[in-house]
């Protein structure tokens, strides 16, 4: 269950924006990023255009989770400072040149600086400094010892087949640290030529260091597996260039982009299996496990946008480009355990990929009539492996010898992946009353796919939206969409079998060729039906009170035997805002989001036992529902004009998961997965002179979760898992801030 906690803030602020209902198409904006001529700002007096913050922070608690995107994790206080500086143009005088300097939370992991130097209708300079930390899970432990990609047991590490033999696990724990940190350097040149004509050029390296999870594994089969969850080391190094030059007059727009993008990574990661030998299985400790990291890649990609206005009411646009990505990095050995025997070698010294990239649109979109407006769209997509294809006789996981006869069900050839999509988009809007408009669109999609189990989807959507405002204090939209999505013939062992060689499958019987269960329904291939119906209403019958209302409810059926049957989502938001004076506002919300999935699956044991006739006691099925409720309050108050402002804010929010099982034996639920959040927010600002002010912060926040799946679940609970021991986070923390304000 993934915490929803941030859904409520993107929710409420969609409904507090009041949805005009004028045409779009009645605003012709071409606008495609080119940078518009920046006309000098009006002078604006007595108004203070600088700003320094500095002080400090107080956090009561060591907690990851709390600090996992602010840098607040740990206990102790924090020195923090923001600051906004800038020089404007002086419209009056002979220099056009400004700066400006954007800087926060400088005492922590989570800053971020930005500098932009320019001149007014020429271009600018600028540059960022961003910094994101992700702090994951701080009371992990494991045995291994960390401190490069490889990972190795301590001195004296008694090996065992399960966890239960392995005596010196508990005392060989040491702490780790599942936290990244990315630092992004970005700068940047924008100039413009004259008033038609600019170029923006950006180059930006992003760096990504610290420790994730990843799992090793020992075994030949799902029947043998030793595992061992591991503190992968992160070192991500990406460099990225974007040139783009525009063109932009009164009724035509045009750019030309070019982007690129490197990425550099660690080669591998090896460790020791601290398991002993186990039949089937050909290694056992002190030999290494390898894994190949993500490949160092690089992409690039050109492409061309336009759009022209034949007249007030016609213009048509389009996006075309085309990009390749490449990847030949050098293969890693077959194994990294010199015990094992490997007679043929690899194929090829590196894969050697290349994928192309095709995708353009063009929208032609019309006002024939003052009260219809018309818009027409084609989208093509295309994604064109050119990937070379091999058989490779792979050692699995490290743990056996090569096999090399042409029948043997381990060698397997690489399927590259391709597929087409065309996409048709046309709406029709016209405007019953004054105030009442009602637009009427059909979508259809066709995708059609190489190596999969599905050859061609299509996909038919008829829409309807309806946008009023009945009032002039209210306006609403309602819209309902119905989509049908059927496929070809779907071919539950094409991979299977195009995958192994045809030695191996003149072996099998024609109706024993497959791994997963023939009715099992893929969902992205499965035949579908949708329906959709979202909506809101927004009401300001007076300057000081707002009220809105907005939520979605969309249901999908899968025609699937094996697989998943259904899901429903269900979200619906209400806010309101009401100001008692200029000095008093209050804000409320209420959020409640609903998620249903209903699957069906089978236990099978055989190939055979997947065969007609079925067992109906293998069939069972899983509900899984989700449920969240938040609410939140707030306030801004000003106690005395120009000398004491507060604010503050509180939000509360709780998750609940409920997993079912149901066979037709009598099965036990599932425990629930529960996540409770308080958050209290409270900022007073104390003018002590007209341009410095005395700033007092408290922020509290309280976090309760459990989850079976975590909890309790030790280092050694599971006799072939070595686990990082990490429980569901839980917390109480307070932060404290006193910071000093400087205007001038």
């Amino acid at each position: 269950m993934k915490m929803l906690f941030l859904t409520p803030f993107f929710l409420t602020g969609l409904c507090l924006s009041t949805e005009a209902i004028a045409d779009d198409e009645d605003s012709m904006d071409f606008s495609l990023g080119a940078l518009p001529v920046e006309q000098a700002p009006k002078p604006i007096e007595s108004v203070y255009v600088n700003e320094v913050e500095l002080g400090g922070l107080y956090g009561s608690e060591d907690s990851f989770k709390f600090g996992e995107y602010s840098g607040l994790q740990n206990r102790g206080g924090y020195v923090t400072g923001n600051l906004k500086l800038q020089r404007r143009a002086d419209p009056n005088g002979e220099s056009t040149d400004y700066w400006k300097l954007d800087a926060r939370n400088l005492g922590l992991t989570s800053r971020y600086i930005r500098g932009e130097y320019g001149r007014q209708g020429s271009g600018k300079v600028f540059f960022e400094y961003d910094q994101t930390p992700h702090y994951r899970w701080d009371d992990a432990k494991t045995p291994f010892i960390t401190g490069g990609n490889t990972l190795n047991l301590p001195t004296g590490w008694v090996a065992g087949q399960d966890t239960t033999g392995m005596t010196q696990l508990n005392s060989s724990l040491k702490p780790v640290s599942i936290a990244t940190e990315r630092k992004k350097y970005k700068a940047g040149l924008m100039w413009h030529f004259n008033r038609q004509w600019s170029a923006n050029l950006q180059y930006f390296n992003e760096k990504k260091d610290g420790f994730d999870i990843t799992s090793g594994i020992f075994g030949t089969s799902g029947g043998n597996p030793l595992a061992a969850v591991l503190p992968r080391p992160i070192n991500f190094n990406t460099n990225d260039v974007n040139f783009e030059l525009s063109y932009n007059d009164n009724s035509s727009q045009l750019s030309f982009r070019y982007h690129l993008s490197l990425f550099e990574n660690s080669d591998s990661l090896t460790w020791q299996n601290p398991y002993s030998l186990m039949s089937p299985l050909q290694t056992a400790y002190p030999d290494q496990g390898r894994l190949a990291y993500e490949p160092d890649n690089q992409a690039h990609q050109l492409s061309l946008n336009f759009a022209h206005r034949f007249n007030r009411t016609t213009r048509l646009s389009g996006k075309f480009s085309y990009g390749w990505m490449l990847q030949d990095q050098d293969f890693l050995p077959y194994t990294v355990n010199p015990a094992l025997n490997v007679t043929t070698p690899l194929p090829r010294n590196s894969l050697d990929a290349r994928v192309n990239n095709l995708h353009g649109n063009l929208t032609f979109s019309a006002r024939p009539f003052k009260k219809m407006n018309f818009k027409a769209r084609y989208t093509y997509t295309e994604r064109d492996n050119q990937t070379p294809t091999d058989a490779y006789a792979i050692l699995r996981n490290d743990s056996e010898d090569q096999e090399t006869a042409a029948d043997s069900d381990v060698i397997r050839t690489n399927l590259p992946y391709n597929y087409r999509k065309h996409k048709t988009q046309l709406d029709l809007g016209y405007r019953l009353f004054n105030t009442v408009k009602l637009t009427a669109g059909y979508d259809f999609e066709r995708i059609e796919r190489d190596y999969a189990e599905v050859y061609a989807t299509n996909e038919h959507t008829g829409r309807l939206k309806l946008t009023a405002s009945p009032f002039n204090f209210m306006t609403t939209r309602l819209q309902y969409a119905h989509s049908m999505r059927n496929g070809s013939d779907y071919r539950h062992n094409k991979l299977y079998t195009d995958s192994h060689t045809q030695q191996f499958l003149d072996t099998l019987p024609a109706d024993r060729r497959f791994s997963n269960n023939p009715l099992l329904r893929k969902f992205q291939y499965s035949d579908r039906v949708r329906d959709r119906v979202d909506g809101n209403v927004t009401l300001i019958p007076t300057d000081r009170l707002t009220l809105g209302l907005s939520g979605f409810f969309l249901h999908d059926n899968y025609d699937a035997l094996i697989g998943l049957s259904s899901q429903t989502r269900l979200s619906g938001t209400f806010d309101v805002s009401y100001a008692f004076s200029k000095h008093l506002e209050l804000h409320s919300f209420y959020t409640q989001e609903y998620f249903l999935s209903r699957q069906t699956g089978f236990a099978r044991r055989s190939v055979e036992a997947a065969l007609p006739p079925l067992d109906p006691d293998s069939f069972w099925w899983l509900d899984n529902e989700d449920t969240v409720h938040t609410v939140g309050a707030g306030l801004s108050w000003t106690l005395i004009e120009d000398t004491l402002d507060i604010g503050l804010d509180y939000l509360y929010s709780r998750a609940v998961t409920e997993i079912d099982p149901s066979r037709n034996d009598p099965v036990t639920d599932l425990p629930n997965i529960n996540t409770e959040l308080h958050s209290l927010n409270f900022h007073g600002d104390y003018r002590l002179q007209k341009n410095l002010s005395l700033r007092l912060s408290y922020r509290y926040e309280s976090l309760l979760t459990e989850d079976f799946a975590r909890d309790g679940v030790q280092v050694d609970t599971m006799d072939r898992v070595i686990s990082l021991g990490s429980s569901s986070p839980d917390y109480n923390a307070h932060v404290f801030g006193l910071t000093m304000l400087y205007n001038f």
